[in-house]
């Protein structure tokens, strides 16, 4: 008894102690005595971790023994013992979690390298939260790699740029199911890639094909590979846009220009970035230029978004 009856003082000593220091933020303050009284509870024989002071009953039969349970204090042997006992409980519950989400985790990577957005304009973020800011959107059938899995979320890549997504908003794939095709690329890059295979086609007036296009008839066979169906004129294309300012041209943006006669609309291309334009030229075909040739750059008028994802 006398073992155990040391031990016990050697806690309350141990709390007595702390409570002086009143500066000292009042979470850490409690976490700290609690794990002191706990050790010497465990150093008692009064807890381990198949049982403790609460649950075999031998710590509270002793505090009542001597008293404790009835004496006014700010932390009784009793209390001090839970503390101890919710305190090794939730380390046992956070350590199973834990485990349980590694196991969850490795599972499912085992299972899936990628992930298929289901949600049009899903945001990516910089962190796993709806409060973080984002870096882009992606479309719904958008496949990314996967990086990581965490709780309600996967962190992913998709062309180089890496964020978070919900994870109730995608499902898991196989990458190379998808490789190379428009669903693992941005979609302006499939259209300036699509678009790139028609340098060379001939100028027709009235055309739409590889064969022989007009400026117009070359915008609306690009767009309609990908699911836009324009018009075969440049003013009604430029009507479907959004517009935009020259600081704000991006690559995969439409470029309109006029020519010496006529004030409105009646050329139109495809920017690439760079200053540059690819576009059905009546003189030689589809072809790029810079807009800032000298024809060009008197005769540009606006630029306008079709893509916006």
């Amino acid at each position: 008894m006398s073992r155990k009856l040391a031990c016990l003082l050697l806690a309350l000593s141990t709390l007595v102690s702390s409570l002086v220091l009143v500066h000292a933020d009042e979470t850490a303050r409690r976490a700290a005595v609690y794990e002191a009284a706990a050790a010497a509870l465990q150093d008692a024989g009064m807890m381990h971790t198949a049982a403790t002071a609460i649950t075999d009953g031998r710590g509270m039969a002793l505090a009542a023994e001597m008293g404790m349970l009835t004496q006014r204090s700010n932390l009784s042997l009793s209390q001090l013992s839970a503390q101890a006992l919710l305190a090794y409980q939730q380390q046992q519950l956070a350590a199973e979690e834990a485990a349980r989400a590694e196991a969850i985790r490795t599972a499912y990577m085992s299972l899936y390298d990628a992930m298929m957005i289901q949600t049009a304009k899903l945001p990516l973020y910089t962190a796993p939260s709806a409060d973080a800011s984002t870096v882009r959107t992606l479309a719904a059938g958008k496949v990314a790699r996967l990086l990581d899995v965490t709780e309600g979320w996967y962190y992913i890549s998709f062309n180089g740029t890496a964020g978070y997504v919900t994870a109730a908003d995608c499902r898991g794939v196989t990458f190379s199911d998808y490789e190379g095709t428009l669903a693992t690329m941005d979609l302006v890059d499939a259209v300036i890639d699509y678009a790139y295979t028609w340098l060379g086609t001939p100028y027709a007036w009235g055309g739409a094909s590889y064969s022989g296009a007009d400026c117009s008839g070359f915008i609306m066979a690009v767009f309609d590979e990908f699911g836009y169906s324009l018009s075969h004129s440049a003013v009604a294309q430029y009507n479907r846009c959004t517009p935009v300012s020259s600081d704000e041209r991006q690559a995969g943006d439409l470029v309109f220009f006029s020519s010496y006669d006529t004030s409105g609309i009646d050329h139109v291309g495809i920017y690439l970035g760079g200053g540059r334009f690819i576009h059905s030229s009546s003189s030689r075909g589809v072809t790029v230029n810079y807009l800032s040739d000298y024809y060009w750059r008197d005769h540009y008028l606006f630029a306008g978004r079709l893509i916006d994802e």
